[in-house]
């Protein structure tokens, strides 16, 4: 083994034997360590017999911790008070950007409140990137550290002391993150998904811990800087009007609290939906900003006693209040705003550095500088490769259909048969290691297929066309490439959604999606956090009832009642062990099916439904796209208004 090879798996272990302290730590968060284990069983026979002590203490450490561990995390606050306070106390979450620094200036001066306090939570281990551990190559001299943590919380601090607040102790949630959100990222990576874990983020950390921190200091409300809005209803057990009671219109609209009935703006109460107290989440006034995509999986418990001050403000707004450019209040007096302008003076250092910081991008712990495919094989063993033209793997596949198919004939039946057959004369016509694709001519090696994305530009040179990502055979260790950024391989025109994270901000799914028989609902969803909200149709599958003799249907199986059926594609990305029937806890999937063609939606990813403006929630990750517009046979190009549709999302920056 050579000696960068060796430094590289020393690195892993030290990072390994930290993740088992803070699970002793944590005290809470369930296992899944899958990513984890695969390397210390890839590492087992090639370290040195020190090393592998090390593994064999660091993997039994976490065993231990697994059985401690529990397997809900924690959320929301206490109970509302029974009387209306005097002056509510407000808690603002600072991240150490503007956005939520603002939030924290706006509440201070609404004066509405009897205290303001701020909190940070600290959610990566900073010491980790100082020491190198993520980068094994990098020289002392320049270690390049991406990860802004410790700049995150002086930041933080800063605004909190020149605003003139009280900055609670930093809220430790590297436990907590790693147990709840890291290491299941870690497991779907490593099955060539692509999550994203904000989503996961927002639930167990900034409205988890740090809603518990919020409580612990007396805390009414936990404000944050997120680009989204609440609306209370007062009708129908909506929550307005105890809101009302409990907290001044003033600070109500501080606060960015909305209260409406049904029907205002567009969108109709659906049923009994929102009996439960809990507020509606709506999208930002600043479209391009919205972020309740990244809040859709966070619960109406928590976001009832939460708030959101900037939702109704631009970014643009939003960094001219930090430069002192615009009054942070609306109905100041003239000596009132000499006292503002002084004491905007005293504030310009940190707002003025907060508002020119970058705003966040991509993933928290991987950030800009770094290669994010480098940065995972730290934790998940690459995946080499070749790249394969999708087209020549579609032949292929229809090669290998109509040999199936005159087997099926003369042998009368393919129930278990080799080819794969389910037992009911369904062939399992997937890229398995149970049927093999005949060899394919690669188009050049792939170093790690684990890090690649549906849809990106796969760095190919020496061909006419730019090539993209159009799947991940993951059985046979090949990426699917397709030539053309729009080309029919990448489009689908519907997906199934995994029922195992399906998640609604009300508690309970629409009516429209509950009831026997055919359920189905007319809405909006998108599929990444910048893309503008398009129709769609969701449909709740009916599984097929299971019985001792035989398993649970898998998604695949059970969707073929409903006319679904999965890309040839991407069918190994299923779940070797896939989701019950249909329980009270687990219902069945849901498939959406796109008005337009749709470009990349890739297996992992959340696709959040919108009615309206108002988000209702998360239908579940991407368990398989349907079949691709090349698997249809949809002409030989793509439709004029879905490459438009694809092109705007480009321009607004998710690629």
């Amino acid at each position: 083994m050579s000696a960068s090879s060796s430094g590289s798996s020393l690195a892993r272990l030290l990072l390994l034997a930290r993740a088992a302290s803070r699970r002793r730590g944590a005290g809470s968060g369930e296992g899944g360590s899958c990513g984890i284990k695969r390397f210390l069983s890839s590492t087992a026979t090639t370290t040195t017999t020190t090393t592998t002590t090390t593994t064999t203490t660091t993997t039994t450490a976490a065993a231990n911790d697994e059985k401690s561990s529990s397997s809900k995390p924690r959320t929301g606050l206490g109970p509302l008070p029974e009387r209306k306070p005097a002056r509510p106390h407000v808690v603002v979450a600072l991240s150490g950007g503007v956005d939520s620094a603002v939030a924290a200036l706006l509440l201070r001066d609404s004066r509405s409140f009897s205290a303001v306090a701020c909190v940070h939570a600290s959610v990566w281990d900073g010491d980790d990137e100082e020491r190198g551990f993520f980068s094994p190559t990098s020289s002392s001299s320049d270690p390049s550290p991406s990860c802004s943590a410790t700049a995150d919380a002086e930041s933080a601090a800063a605004i909190a002391r020149c605003l003139g607040l009280e900055m609670l102790k930093t809220e430790d949630a590297v436990s907590r993150y790693w147990l709840d959100v890291f290491e299941p990222f870690l497991e779907k990576y490593a099955r060539g998904l692509t999550p994203n874990p904000d989503l996961g983020c927002n639930v167990s950390v900034k409205f988890g811990a740090l809603l518990e921190a919020a409580e612990a200091a007396g805390g009414d409300v936990l404000a944050t800087g997120h680009y989204a809005r609440l609306r209370w209803r007062s009708r129908r057990g909506g929550g307005g009007e105890r809101r009302k009671e409990l907290f001044s219109s003033a600070a109500a609209k501080a606060l960015g609290w909305e209260f409406g009935e049904e029907g205002e703006g567009g969108e109709e109460c659906n049923g009994d939906e929102h009996q439960n107290g809990f507020p509606q989440l709506l999208r930002a006034k600043d479209r391009a900003r919205d972020q309740s995509y990244f809040l859709a999986s966070v619960g109406g418990a928590a976001l009832s006693r939460c708030a959101f001050p900037i939702g109704g403000l631009t970014k643009e707004k939003v960094r001219e209040i930090a430069r002192g450019k615009s009054s942070s209040t609306s109905t100041s007096t003239a000596s009132s705003s000499s006292s503002s302008s002084s004491s905007s003076s005293s504030l310009l250092a940190p707002l003025l550095a907060a508002s020119a910081r970058r705003s966040s991008a991509g993933i928290c712990f991987v950030g800009r500088r770094r290669s994010f495919g480098d940065f995972m094989s730290q934790y998940v063993e690459p995946l080499p490769g070749e790249f394969v033209d999708v087209e020549e793997a579609w032949r292929r596949v229809r090669s290998l259909e109509e040999k199936r198919s005159e087997s099926s004939v003369v042998a009368g039946s393919v129930g278990n048969d080799e080819n794969g057959g389910d037992g009911d004369g369904n062939e399992n016509k997937t890229f398995s290691s149970s049927s093999p694709l005949p060899p394919l001519r690669p188009l050049a090696p792939c170093r790690d297929i684990l890090a690649l994305t549906h849809g990106k530009r796969a760095r190919l040179g020496g061909h006419e066309k730019p090539l993209y990502v159009a799947a991940k055979d993951m059985a046979n260790s090949r990426a699917l490439v397709a030539r053309g950024r729009h080309h029919r391989a990448l489009y689908c025109r519907e997906v199934l959604l995994d029922p195992r994270e399906e998640s609604w901000v009300s508690g309970k799914a629409p009516r429209e999606l509950i009831g026997e028989g055919k359920s189905s609902m007319r809405l909006e969803y998108k599929a990444r956090y910048r893309q503008p909200p398009r129709p769609l149709t969701v449909e709740r599958l009916r599984q097929r009832a299971s019985s001792p003799a035989s398993p649970a249907a898998s998604p695949a199986s059970s969707s073929a009642a409903a006319n679904f059926e999965p890309s040839e594609l991407f069918s190994p990305l299923l779940p070797r062990t896939p989701p019950q029937s249909a329980t009270a806890s687990t219902p069945a999937p849901l498939v959406a099916r796109f008005d337009l063609p749709a470009r990349a939606v890739t297996p992992g990813q959340a696709v959040v439904l919108y009615r309206g403006e108002v988000c209702l929630g998360c239908g579940g990750g991407v368990l398989v796209p349907g079949r691709s517009l090349l698997e249809l046979g949809e002409g030989n190009e793509v439709e004029a208004e879905a490459v438009a549709a694809a092109e705007g999302e480009a321009a607004a920056g998710w690629e």
